[in-house]
């Protein structure tokens, strides 16, 4: 069922909004220059060069060291290179700096499934939600994990918490809720939910996946 990258990266716009909040709140050379290391590493990854990113997020990590978002952009980027340990470890840095980054949190959390460590994974997912209660990816996460776990039940729940939250559902909450369905044995809700990502995806590959369990599951 995986679907690729769980986690929403910080946007190249975010990143520049960052930046501007950096250069605002210090007029310190340092500060700019750093902004721009990881600027660049964010330009980087977005072309998945992910060494090259790292090595820029190295940069900035080494002359602004105590800026917890730096980590946060390293890590997600070993997450993606599925370096687990790598990627918890930048999480934790970030924590530390910051205990009130949901972001930290969040991505942590993705990092432990990817380790298949479910329970650490919620922990992370929770708190994350409750320092914001509209962290849409970590509700996705979370019902990643609990679907690691087999409590599909717990799954639709925060699969159906995404659907509430975003003005346009995006299709992988009903691609994930349908196989949460197909666990509890709710074979019409989740050829519903499977239908849906026929008419929303333009993913190939998920939508024969897609076309495959509707025709699965009414031959059950």
């Amino acid at each position: 069922m995986a679907i690729g990258i769980r986690f929403s990266t910080v946007s190249l716009i975010m990143a520049a909004f960052l930046l501007i909040q950096l250069i605002t709140l210090s007029s310190c050379s340092r500060d700019l220059r750093a902004g721009n290391h990881w600027i660049n590493g964010m330009q980087l990854r977005s072309e998945h060069r992910y060494d090259d990113a790292i090595r820029e997020f190295n940069i900035a990590i080494n002359i602004y060291t105590e800026y917890d978002m730096n980590y946060v952009a390293r890590g997600e980027t070993y997450y993606i290179k599925k370096e687990y340990d790598k990627a918890i470890g930048d999480f934790n840095i970030a924590i530390a700096l910051n205990p009130k980054r949901d972001l930290a949190y969040s991505h942590r959390g993705d990092a432990y499934i990817g380790r298949k460590e479910y329970d650490k994974a919620i922990s992370d997912f929770d708190r994350a939600i409750e320092l914001d209660p509209n962290l849409e990816i970590a509700y996705n996460g979370r019902g990643d994990a609990y679907m690691g776990k087999k409590e599909y039940d717990k799954a639709v729940g925060d699969y159906n918490r995404i659907i509430e939250l975003a003005s346009n559902p995006h299709w992988s909450a009903y691609y994930k809720r349908g196989y949460a369905y197909e666990g509890l044995g709710k074979k019409t809700e989740a050829i519903s939910d499977f239908e849906v990502v026929l008419r929303s995806s333009k993913n190939t590959q998920i939508i024969e996946s897609a076309k495959e369990k509707i025709a699965e599951l009414r031959t059950q």
